[in-house]
């Protein structure tokens, strides 16, 4: 992995133990009025390339994750108790 790349293992785990599938995971941000396909989503996941902002603060907004939880699942923030 090099320096510019995210590591969404912490995103991966969350979403797989709630049984929440890449292409939920588009439904919720369009839902939320951001345009995100699921193709996206799965080669960020994969490549570790950045995902648009508003597609992290329409998840954090459909989820109820607090801005740390957000920061630590989606950019490698730290890590910090789940509510």
């Amino acid at each position: 992995m090099t320096r510019n790349q995210i590591d969404y293992t912490s995103l991966d785990e969350w979403r797989r133990d709630r049984g929440i599938t890449i292409i939920q995971l588009s439904e919720v941000a369009r839902d939320k009025g951001v345009k995100v396909a699921p193709r996206t989503i799965g080669e960020a996941f994969r490549f570790g390339l950045p995902l648009h902002g508003r597609v992290m603060l329409a998840w954090r907004d459909a989820f109820g994750w607090t801005n740390e939880e957000m920061l630590w699942l989606c950019m490698n923030g730290p890590q910090v108790k789940l509510n």
